[in-house]
């Protein structure tokens, strides 16, 4: 008899993608990768439209891309995540992001799973365990990468202050409307990081 595969489709493809994703870059030589994701932030001192520059990070998604056989060809079975996230890209962004007067704060990205926003209780959980932003993506791709060895640098778009911050209900539409405005500083960073490598 043949075991099935547990979890629900929607998680296993998610994870087979993000694995894809870092895997298919690296095979082809890409030796870095930038995310840029849109968080919600526990820090009264970061506001909607401003930017977050994701230093580490807390897995709260209860799944890993590495679940499964290993790729002893791609990377090793227990890749250590010391330095998930590039210091040279960070210092390099901060730079940049100075000498044009961005501000650009560094923080801890917590990752849950979503799709519902979290709760005021977690958040203060959340707050507690040392996280300055959360968000429902990343944590899996940058997991990917670093198991390829690839550079990861990684920007989060504040879209929002977490639930209980205010007394506003978060929606989408805020979501999408804050991520609008952080655009052009978000460009004109990544633009300037690319054009010096």
């Amino acid at each position: 008899m043949t075991k099935r595969n547990t979890f629900p489709h929607s998680l296993t493809h998610s994870l087979t993608h993000s694995h894809h994703t870092s895997h298919t870059p690296s095979g082809i030589g890409c030796e870095r990768v930038l995310l840029t994701t849109a968080v919600g932030s526990l820090r009264e001192d970061v506001g909607p439209g401003e930017l977050v520059m994701i230093k580490d990070h807390i897995n709260f998604q209860a799944r890993n891309p590495l679940i499964g056989p290993n790729d002893d060809e791609a990377g090793t079975r227990f890749p250590s995540l010391l330095d998930a996230y590039d210091s040279e890209a960070r210092d390099a962004f901060k730079r940049i992001a100075s000498k044009k007067g961005v501000r650009l704060e560094e923080g801890v990205y917590l990752a849950g799973l979503g799709p519902s926003f979290e709760t005021p209780a977690e958040i203060r959980a959340f707050r507690v365990l040392g996280a300055d932003v959360v968000g429902m993506s990343t944590v899996p791709e940058v997991i990917a990468a670093r198991h390829v060895d690839m550079k990861v640098s990684a920007i989060g778009v504040v879209v929002n202050h977490a639930a209980g911050m205010t007394d506003k209900h978060i929606t989408h539409e805020e979501t999408l409307h804050y991520a609008d405005v952080a655009s052009s500083n978000l460009t004109n960073l990544v633009e300037t990081y690319l054009s010096e490598l």
